[in-house]
C-alpha cells in the first residue's frame, strides 16, 4: 500500500510559500521546545481590514504546543472562512527560532473517514523566525528551488522522495537539523511579515 504524505496545502501559508516542502519527520526535539506568550494572538497580511486575504490565530493549546488556525477572505467583503486548523511549537535550531507546523491528526481522520484516512501522514513545514513582537511576525520559510536543485545534484545529501514533481524530505529528525544548519546560509528564502493584529 503507497501512503501519502499529508502537508498543509500551499494555498494556507500563500504568504511565505511558493512551493510546500514537507517533511515525514519533525524538525524538533522535545529538548529544544519552548513556549512563547508573545505568538499567541492574530496575525495578518498587513491589508485594510476589508482585503485581507489571510489571518493566522495561534492560541496556547498545551504547555508548549500551540494551536493555529488560518482563515481566508471569501468572496464578498466581511465573508470569512476556516480553511486549516494546524499545531505549531517553536523550537530552537542552533541559534535560530523555528516554527514547525503540522496538520492536526485527529481533525484529519474526523474529516476523512475510513480506508482513505488510514495513509495519511501529517507532515511537518518549518520556518525560521526572526522576530515576535508587539508590531508582528517575521518569519522565512526554506528556499525550495535551491533545496531542489541542491538535492538532484546530491541525491544522497539527504533522505527524500520525489512524485508528481513534488519533493518531499523523509529523512529523520536529526538528519534535517544538520542538513539545515549546514546550508543556513543558502537555505531560507526572504522573509515575509505578517502584521499583529490588535
Amino acid at each position: 500500500m503507497k501512503t501519502r504524505i499529508i502537508a498543509v496545502p500551499c494555498a494556507l501559508l500563500s504568504l511565505f510559500i511558493i512551493g510546500c516542502l514537507p517533511s515525514l519527520h519533525p524538525f524538533y526535539t522535545e529538548d529544544d521546545v519552548f513556549f512563547d506568550e508573545k505568538l499567541i494572538g492574530s496575525f495578518s497580511d498587513g491589508k485594510p481590514e476589508s482585503q485581507k486575504d489571510e489571518t493566522w490565530q495561534f492560541a496556547k493549546a498545551d504547555d508548549n504546543l500551540y494551536q493555529l488556525e488560518i482563515s481566508v477572505a471569501k468572496g464578498e467583503p466581511g465573508r470569512i472562512e476556516v480553511v486549516g486548523e494546524l499545531q505549531g511549537r517553536l523550537f530552537k535550531l542552533g541559534e535560530h527560532t523555528c516554527l514547525d507546523l503540522a496538520p492536526d491528526f485527529d481533525l484529519l481522520q474526523d474529516n476523512f473517514s475510513g480506508w482513505y484516512s488510514t495513509g495519511f501522514i501529517a507532515g511537518h513545514l518549518i520556518f525560521k523566525v526572526h522576530k515576535i513582537d508587539e508590531n508582528g511576525l517575521v518569519m522565512s520559510a526554506p528556499e525550495h528551488d535551491w533545496i531542489g536543485k541542491h538535492l538532484e545534484k546530491n541525491p544522497k545529501a539527504l533522505a527524500h522522495r520525489k512524485e508528481n514533481e513534488r519533493l518531499a524530505l523523509t529523512a529523520p529528525t536529526a538528519e534535517l537539523r544538520k542538513f539545515f544548519l549546514k546550508h543556513e546560509s543558502k537555505i531560507w528564502a526572504e522573509p515575509g511579515k505578517m502584521i499583529r493584529q490588535k
